[in-house]
């Protein structure tokens, strides 16, 4: 009850703050300023692709962050830099580091209305440590189930659990099991309403019983676009309150609203990714050549003004690589691959090269990609797919070339490269990771390439000016619980 209430009391001061600030810039009274932060009114604002994905294990992209993020909740969560109890009603008592208490709250519900149970948490995390991204809980020899909490029974000691167990893979679905469209699974502080292809878009309603608080808004619509400047038209024109993709879609106009913006952190969200139809796209020297090849300094302009960070590392970049390309190393990997890949050296060699219709920068990205390969003499057929099936086939691995995402707050360095590994596919490559330290895991990421990095990118929201309390979590996820109307919008 007393993280209950120290959540609450945390909003209840942020928006005091807010309004105390009001009364002070602009002499309106407190009461007054309390009636015009509404309630129960509907936020539109959108996602960077088509949502296809709600299993938290399968979690990798932007947009599957924030949906799961929204549906399901962690045993413990990031705020403002500091780990906090969600699901757990403290944090982990490690006072035996070898046998670890977890206190699961008590009367948290499903959305279905079932009421959550240690088991619940339990049959989670098994799950977890039985797929790809078990890593995250190597420390944990095995899980013992007791009234009201979870005893964790360690390998060895580890001061990041919590933090380990706050990872968006780590959320808790109902018995544990992988939720679907039709059977969601979740107790997050929103609920699925409706998924509509036709419309593009997702609607989610509050959920009223949510253990923290419901959140302000009452209904949160987040629509996916395939046009370039759809979203930033949407936005112009006073249609959304939230846009990723900019404020105006026509340089010299201005937006209906006054308008806010906030920058996040740069995430990497554009990859090379390859399947294993050529046999050509599983060999590394491939990989290598192509990212000495590719031109990463021209996709700064496949974006909306946000900071983007071209880059060869999976790490998070701060500055851009130093040499755009090194045509002279790609060059000389290319001329030995050719004696061994005859259509390389006869230039007949045509790979697919699959994009995302719903993320509609990935075409620019991909251009820049088939201009590296064609300097060798290789032929790209760019593809274009719908969500759905750009998932299968990446995820099946039919295919050869393909632009990707990756968007996780990995809890550490070593974390960060074995989820690169997963998004790669390279499982026989990922389970010889195993207690590699963070210098050689990099150093195997480096030598391998199981992805080809092209730039980080820090997200940057534009926000109607009463939308207030716009904030990024870990993995470039908007607050969307937190945010809420103040006032009425200014037009410009």
């Amino acid at each position: 009850m007393a993280v209950e209430l120290t959540a609450r009391a945390r909003r209840a001061r942020r928006v005091a703050a807010l309004l105390a600030l009001a009364t002070l810039l602009f002499g309106v009274p407190a009461a007054m300023a309390e009636g015009r932060r509404a309630y129960g009114q509907s936020l539109t604002a959108s996602l960077l692709e088509e949502p296809r994905e709600l299993d938290p294990l399968q979690a990798q992209t932007h947009t599957e962050v924030t949906m799961v993020s929204l549906l399901f909740d962690r045993l413990y969560e990031m705020r403002e830099g500091q780990l906090a109890p969600s699901l757990a009603s403290a944090m982990p008592d490690q006072s035996n580091p070898l046998l670890v208490h977890l206190p699961i709250r008590e009367g948290v519900a499903f959305h279905s209305g079932g009421v959550l149970q240690p088991r619940d948490v339990a049959l989670s995390l098994e799950r977890l440590r039985s797929s790809h991204y078990g890593y995250l809980l190597d420390s944990v020899q095995s899980i013992e189930v007791g009234a009201s909490e979870l005893v964790l029974h360690m390998r060895q000691a580890d001061p990041t659990l919590a933090r380990r167990l706050a990872d968006v893979h780590a959320s808790v679905t109902e018995g544990g099991r992988a939720p679907t469209w039709r059977r969601v699974l979740g107790s997050g502080v929103f609920r699925l309403q409706q998924r509509s292809a036709s419309n593009r878009e997702v609607r989610l309603s509050a959920n009223d019983s949510y253990f923290g608080g419901r959140s302000y808004i009452d209904q949160l619509v987040l629509r996916w676009f395939e046009e370039q400047g759809a979203e930033a038209r949407r936005y112009e024109t006073g249609e959304a309150q939230l846009s990723l993709r900019g404020d105006i879609a026509f340089p010299g106009h201005r937006p209906k609203y006054r308008t806010a913006s906030n920058q996040g952190d740069p995430q990497l969200l554009a990859y090379l990714g390859f399947g294993s139809q050529d046999a050509i796209t599983a060999d590394a020297e491939f990989r290598h050549a192509l990212s000495e090849a590719i031109g990463r300094s021209g996709m700064q302009q496949v974006t909306t003004g946000e900071k983007v960070v071209p880059t060869k590392s999976v790490l998070p970049a701060r500055t851009p690589v130093r040499q755009n390309s090194d045509m002279r190393t790609a060059s000389r990997l290319m001329a030995a691959l050719a004696r061994r890949y005859s259509r390389l050296e006869a230039g007949t060699l045509t790979l697919d090269l699959l994009v995302n219709k719903s993320r509609p920068d990935d075409a620019a990205i991909a251009d820049r990609v088939a201009a590296a390969l064609f300097h060798f003499g290789i032929r790209t057929k760019r593809v274009e797919l719908d969500a759905q099936n750009f998932m299968d086939r990446t995820r099946s691995g039919k295919c050869d070339l393909f632009i990707g995402q990756l968007a996780l707050a990995a809890p550490s360095t070593s974390d960060l490269i074995r989820a690169a590994f997963v998004a790669g596919r390279r499982w026989q490559d990922l389970r010889a990771l195993a207690g590699q330290s963070e210098a050689k895991l990099v150093q195997s990421f480096d030598s391998q390439l199981p992805l080809v990095p092209l730039f980080h990118r820090g997200l940057r929201v534009h926000s109607r000016s009463d939308v207030q309390a716009t904030g990024f979590a870990p993995g470039l996820r908007l607050r969307f619980e937190d945010l809420f109307f103040f006032g009425l919008p200014e037009k410009n």
